[in-house]
């Protein structure tokens, strides 16, 4: 049997720990990355089976500003370019659902609010 590979793609250390968590305990291995260049980096030489997008990231590493912009290009991007389904996980505008609305008709394949919960929705389920 094969075994899942994910890319996590989030700048916070903490989050990328508990998803990592996540993603071990379901028995998958993985990779992360803290910005855009360093996602477009991985795919030049790995393959992915998903990705858990965190919207919030820099363009670039110690170098530029976290947009929730930069995560909705690079959702765009990977959803073009077909690589595997992106789960979205942020923190940012839970407050309604038009974000998550939004990142499904960009091609997410879920959206999942931070902080996570555990039950009900769950990381673990949208995976």
């Amino acid at each position: 049997r094969m075994t899942l590979r994910a890319l996590i793609i989030d700048d916070d250390p903490h989050i990328v720990e508990v998803v990592s968590d996540i993603v071990t305990s379901l028995g998958h291995e993985h990779d992360s990355a803290c910005c855009q260049d360093e996602v477009r980096q991985r795919l030049a030489t790995m393959s992915y089976d998903y990705f858990v997008l965190d919207l919030e990231i820099p363009v670039r590493a110690e170098r530029s500003l976290a947009r929730l912009q930069n995560g909705l290009n690079l959702l765009s991007e990977l959803v073009a370019m077909r690589v595997g389904p992106v789960i979205v996980v942020t923190g940012y505008g839970n407050n309604g659902p038009d974000q998550g609305v939004e990142c499904v008709k960009l091609g997410a394949a879920d959206y999942v609010a931070k902080p996570f919960h555990r039950e009900g929705k769950t990381l673990d389920g949208a995976i």
